[in-house]
């Protein structure tokens, strides 16, 4: 794989100790059970007044932080990060975060969703950024309201590169229960999240792409989704995409850090950004693992996938070869239970042979960071498993079915392995 050299920017970033609070790996503490240790806040300030605002930036940082569940509160947490990533005169980080009710009574126990413009600050028990407008309570699960918020930032936060994360839950291609693999961004409120499959997510991005052109950096601070269906599906949208292969835990991504080294560099390129931000989760706050992924090789991926499933539909020998590859690749999840939803895609590379589908995941794979004990981890994940195949007959629902053959492969198999 690519290998980006981080540079000096961001050792003298990480060199200042800015990274803020205990760092935290999965195990115990993972996403699904996110805390803040600072939680106990004397309240939210919500308002510092009228601040000037850059006509325009180099680079504005935006985060759809969607809290109205489990997570709500480290929705305080990763605020107070932001602002001590110290957003400087060529930075602008704007942020739309939704809480839940009952969770969490930290900052005002507001429940609303509420947009901020990111203002310094070194607080770990108060937010005092610009609260700039209370929209009410919103479904964050709702593509409209994600591209409410990305018109918002092109007419009031332009910049020449644009970077966003996406904050939630996240379950990557998994299909649970026969559903259409759900995808990012769960909303309790409204029991529902924005479906990469279906292309929900999409559609919440199509309007602002089309506008300023694709998004420089996606990143998900959310557990899975670093997988070749949702950067496929993402390739129209963005350059850079960066996510993890297994399980987050609380500390995520290190936003205080991405935004310092901005800040430090506004002049600093998408690629550069993405491995930036996958390397400190793992380095800094100790995440099981992240990679940066380079959404234009997406097609090659494909295709060379393509040949490889070609190949196994039309020859008996290679098809048996496919299968034995399959049950021996490893999955990036822990537990044999995920195995085949998250399978790591350069094991199964490797397991079946496939010199060329390997080469091209090298050219995709910017940066792939890990603990020890997932070193074997190639950057990205690959569905292989048959799980609800049922509802992909005739290629409904999903976009992997749109292009490429390996939905063919996952028929067949479910063909012969259903009940």
């Amino acid at each position: 794989m690519r290998m980006i050299g981080i540079g000096m920017v961001f050792g003298a970033v990480w060199s200042t100790g800015c990274a803020g609070g205990d760092s935290a790996g999965p195990g115990d503490n993972a996403r699904d059970n996110a805390g803040d240790s600072a939680g106990d806040s004397a309240g939210d300030s919500g308002d510092t007044g009228e601040l000037p605002v850059p006509e325009r930036t180099a680079w504005t940082f935006l985060v759809y932080m969607v809290g109205d569940n489990d997570l709500e509160e480290a929705v305080q947490h990763d605020l107070n990060e932001l602002e001590r990533g110290m957003p400087g005169e060529d930075v602008q980080v704007i942020v739309l975060a939704d809480r839940a009710e009952g969770y969490e009574d930290n900052g005002g126990d507001w429940t609303e969703t509420r947009l901020y413009r990111i203002r310094p600050d070194e607080s770990w028990t108060k937010v005092r950024s610009e609260l700039v407008e209370v929209w009410g309570e919103r479904d964050m699960a709702d593509p409209a309201t994600l591209a409410e918020f990305l018109a918002w930032a092109g007419a009031n936060a332009p910049a020449d590169q644009y970077a966003l994360a996406l904050w939630d839950h996240g379950t990557g291609w998994y299909a649970d229960g026969g559903q259409p693999p759900p995808g990012i961004g769960w909303d309790e409120s409204s029991q529902s999240d924005l479906s990469v499959a279906e292309g929900e997510l999409a559609a919440g991005l199509s309007a602002f792409v089309e506008a300023e052109g694709p998004i420089s950096v996606v990143a998900f601070d959310a557990c899975n989704m670093a997988s070749f269906e949702v950067a496929y599906a993402l390739a129209p949208y963005a350059s850079y995409m960066v996510g993890a292969q297994t399980t987050v835990g609380m500390e995520g991504l290190q936003y205080d850090l991405a935004v310092a080294a901005l800040t430090a560099d506004p002049e600093m390129d998408g690629a550069l950004l993405a491995v930036q931000m996958a390397q400190a989760p793992v380095e800094v706050a100790g995440e099981w693992t992240f990679s940066a992924l380079d959404l234009g090789e997406m097609v090659g991926v494909r295709e060379r996938l393509d040949a490889v499933a070609a190949a196994a539909l039309a020859d008996p020998a290679a098809w048996e070869a496919l299968k034995a590859a399959r049950a021996q690749a490893r999955g990036a999840e822990p537990g044999e239970f995920y195995r085949l939803s998250y399978l790591d895609f350069y094991d199964l590379s490797g397991a079946m042979g496939a010199d060329a589908l390997i080469g091209a995941l090298d050219g995709a794979v910017l940066g792939d960071f890990s603990q020890p004990e997932f070193a074997w981890t190639g950057g990205m994940n690959i569905y292989a498993d048959t799980w609800g195949m049922s509802i992909y007959q005739d290629g409904a629902g999903a976009t992997r079915a749109q292009d490429g053959q390996w939905d063919d492969v996952l028929r067949q198999l479910w063909l012969e392995e259903r009940p």
